[in-house]
């Protein structure tokens, strides 16, 4: 949510938009009624650079899988900081008759710092009366970097605290300290909860576990099966490795990398502050028991280690991934799935043929460079600039270049 969750903005900023009026053709129309599955898509789009996230321009890339029963998406890096990015978001049905929204399900991700809890009053929503009680969730933002690897209703994802020294995990440690960081997966349980939880070979009871060291999960929601393979993170003092609970109405998954006295950490610390998981889903009808869900997903091989380079791979009877990373600055080497190299197109569905959509296919129009501005001192932008060449007709390129630097060149727009 933008500008931090504060609601009263949100609204105004997107009135507009929402009061417009959309027309959904109709051969598009029929994927909601009549879509055939398994469904795919992939995607990717541009995204830009802002000097507050630290620059960061390049694409991102979605993948999106769904069955009749549950849909799995993900995309392979964070826009911006990652503060308003799904990087893993599951949905499912808790019955195979779905009447209203209370009988679906949903699963995100999170890297968090400190502890909050999901789930409480949003203050901000006092902005009418500051005497009438809070209403609504507090938005809870993700304090870290992740990457991602789909194939189908399998995701792998890495994920490492913000580590910059401009960035909120540094900050909390210089002034209040840190006393958690955390990757947790966050189930909401408003209206229904999870049938059954096996953590290892263990059926727990009301989502309660904790356990010295790390392992395999499975959740039975009630139509779909959930299975979450933990990978290694980094151990720096903790009273646990990972834990189950439930946060006001939600159920929750932490893989803790640390707990324990406020202290604070260096940008250097915080990038190898490593986590993540594997999560997959299936379809109940899919295996005999919720038993044998979880024997067949725990037979698996996982190697994850790192120095400079973060070399993860996860080996299943059905599927391998591969990921390798850098540390610092967290970003991909190599991505592979079943041992070549993960396909990323602009665009691709198995329901509807691509090549109809506008601007995919066809010669393209030049487009003539036209900057009539002389100068970038524009309020509020406060950050270095330089104009080589406007395009205006007539003018000779280079003929007006044109630089200013500023003494901090990375204020935030």
């Amino acid at each position: 949510i933008h500008f931090s969750g504060y609601q009263p903005s949100n609204i105004v900023e997107y009135v507009e938009m929402l009061d417009t009026e959309l027309h959904v053709p109709e051969y598009l129309g029929r994927l909601i009624s009549e879509r055939r599955y398994p469904a795919r898509v992939k995607g990717s789009v541009e995204q830009m650079s802002t000097p507050k996230n630290g620059g960061g321009c390049g694409r991102c890339h979605t993948d999106t899988y769904m069955e009749e029963s549950f849909s799995l998406g993900t995309v392979d890096s964070a826009f911006c900081g990652g503060e308003q990015t799904n990087s893993l978001y599951a949905t499912y049905r808790r019955s195979a008759k779905v009447a209203s929204f209370r009988d679906s399900g949903v699963l995100f991700v999170r890297y968090l710092a400190n502890d909050p809890k999901h789930g409480g009053p949003d203050d901000s929503m006092r902005f009418l009366d500051m005497n009438t009680p809070a209403f609504g969730e507090a938005y809870v933002s993700s304090k870290g970097n992740m990457l991602t690897l789909q194939k189908d209703s399998t995701a792998m994802l890495l994920a490492q605290p913000h580590c910059r020294a401009d960035q909120s995990p540094y900050k909390l440690g210089q002034k209040d300290g840190i006393t958690s960081l955390k990757l947790s997966l966050l189930m909401p349980a408003h209206y229904n909860r999870s049938k059954a939880v096996m953590v290892g070979n263990e059926l727990i009871s009301d989502f309660s576990f904790r356990s010295a060291r790390v392992q395999p999960i499975s959740i039975d929601t009630g139509d779909v099966f959930i299975h979450i393979d933990p990978l290694l993170p980094t151990d720096c003092e903790r009273d646990c490795a990972m834990e189950l609970v439930r946060e006001n109405s939600y159920e929750a998954i932490h893989l803790i990398n640390y707990r324990g006295p406020a202290r604070a950490f260096t940008p250097s610390e915080l990038a190898r502050m490593l986590n993540g998981c594997v999560v997959t889903l299936r379809a109940r009808a899919d295996f005999a028991s919720f038993e044998a869900f979880h024997k067949a997903m725990c037979e698996v091989r996982i190697h994850d280690y790192w120095a400079h380079l973060r070399y993860v791979v996860f080996q299943r009877k059905d599927i391998e991934l591969e990921m390798v990373t850098s540390i610092e600055t967290m970003s991909v080497q190599t991505a592979a799935v079943d041992g070549r190299t993960a396909e990323m197109p602009m665009i691709a569905s198995s329901d509807i043929d691509v090549s109809r959509l506008p601007f995919v296919t066809g010669a393209v129009p030049r487009d003539e460079p036209f900057f009539p501005w002389k100068t970038l001192n524009v309020h509020p932008y406060g950050n270095s600039w330089g104009i080589g060449s406007r395009g205006l007709p007539g003018e000779e390129p280079y003929s007006k270049i044109v630089t200013e630097m500023k003494p901090d060149a990375r204020q935030p727009i």
